[in-house]
């Protein structure tokens, strides 16, 4: 995000970014040094996804464990929501909801968050939490893209997400959907004919083909 914005500089009419931020997505699609880089620009700063699309709101019994540990209690929605507006180049923060309940406990959260609010303690409590995520990544990919276009139509970035997020997230049935959803349109590892070619174009080195097998043993 960073080098976007530096190599947009002789533009100088716009006054806000929106960019999706929160405690897993703290290096990408944006980066922490682009966030503090608009705002020394003075440009008001947007954040989209602050759960990842409601995921970090309902955590599994592994990640519950490591919140209800903390002294202070707060649900995983608000440890998430709080992680972004303790930032203080964040301007507006937007979240999803479906409920008058999450409407009003995002708005409670809201009400008594601030940037600097998280002690050195709670940080680390997050830090814990986003370990503990990402040691349930199975595909270490970076959605580079750098393996596509697929000459079959094989949606590689989107197959690795749902295998990575089925453990991290745990909803199972919504994977199987999409994954039915990417076999209609023929863009799901069943296509795949195993040509090599997404491997050859890898800068990670992955086994791409390799990991077919077991986006069949969950979605298949």
């Amino acid at each position: 995000m960073a080098k976007t914005l530096r190599s947009s500089d002789a533009y100088q009419d716009w006054t806000f970014c929106q960019i999706q931020y929160n405690f897993l997505d703290e290096e990408t699609p944006a980066d922490t040094d682009g966030l503090r880089y608009a705002a020394s620009r003075k440009l008001g700063i947007v954040v989209m996804e602050p759960l990842r699309g409601g995921k970090l709101a309902v955590p599994n019994a592994g990640i519950s464990a490591i919140w209800n540990a903390a002294l202070t209690k707060r649900s995983a929605a608000e440890w998430a929501l709080d992680w972004v507006w303790n930032h203080p180049e964040v301007s507006l923060l937007l979240s999803g909801m479906s409920t008058l309940a999450q409407v009003q406990q995002n708005l409670g959260a809201a009400g008594m968050s601030e940037a600097g609010m998280l002690a050195p303690g709670d940080l680390d409590l997050i830090a814990r939490v986003r370990d503990a995520y990402n040691a349930l990544i199975r595909v270490p990919y970076t959605a580079c893209s750098h393996c596509m276009p697929c000459p079959q139509g094989v949606n590689i970035p989107g197959m690795f997400q749902l295998v990575n997020e089925g453990p991290m997230f745990g909803d199972r049935d919504m994977q199987r959907k999409r994954y039915g959803r990417m076999r209609g349109e023929g863009s799901s590892a069943d296509s795949c004919i195993h040509c090599g070619a997404c491997e050859e174009k890898c800068p990670q080195y992955i086994s791409i083909r390799g990991q077919w097998a077991d986006v069949a043993e969950q979605f298949g």
